[in-house]
């Protein structure tokens, strides 16, 4: 679709919803109470939301301002397969929530993880689930060396 002279493709409005969502993103973790709490370090639990939308914000208006695709003969077809897709990735992350809070982190984080990315075309599936396990070890140690407790990992 054309808008003046400017083109919105869809990398441009990934790019907007991903630059909203981090705005949001980062007014809850200036408002909420636990953003405050401090860690051992001193830092507080909002810290690295904040840097990470901060970080999410600044690359979305990159893709905004640059789009890779700005002819309108590259635009992507709405199809029903897409909407299925998207569909089904919305259900893994409000699965993945729901799993978070009742059985823990190792329990949500490898099988959703596992599972969107080969929803997202990494084949075979054994290469989908590797790099769903390297991806939920890496965050385990990351929170555990910077002291972060995660949901059900005691």
């Amino acid at each position: 679709m054309k808008i003046g002279k400017v083109y919105l493709s869809p990398d441009r409005v990934s790019g907007i919803v991903i630059a909203l969502l981090a705005v949001w993103l980062l007014y809850i973790s200036y408002t909420a109470e636990w953003a405050f709490q401090e860690t051992r370090d001193g830092l507080s639990v909002g810290f690295f939301p904040r840097i990470t939308n901060m970080a999410t914000i600044g690359l979305a208006l990159l893709v905004i301002i640059f789009p890779a695709q700005t002819y309108p003969e590259k635009l992507a077809k709405l199809t029903p397969r897409g909407i299925i897709k998207a569909g089904i990735g919305f259900i893994i992350a409000i699965v993945f929530f729901i799993l978070l809070q009742n059985f823990g982190y190792f329990f949500a984080a490898f099988p959703c993880l596992f599972l969107g990315m080969f929803l997202m075309g990494v084949r075979p599936w054994y290469f989908a689930a590797l790099y769903g396990a390297i991806a939920t070890g890496a965050v385990f140690a990351l929170f555990y060396v910077l002291g972060f407790p995660l949901p059900g990992v005691y």
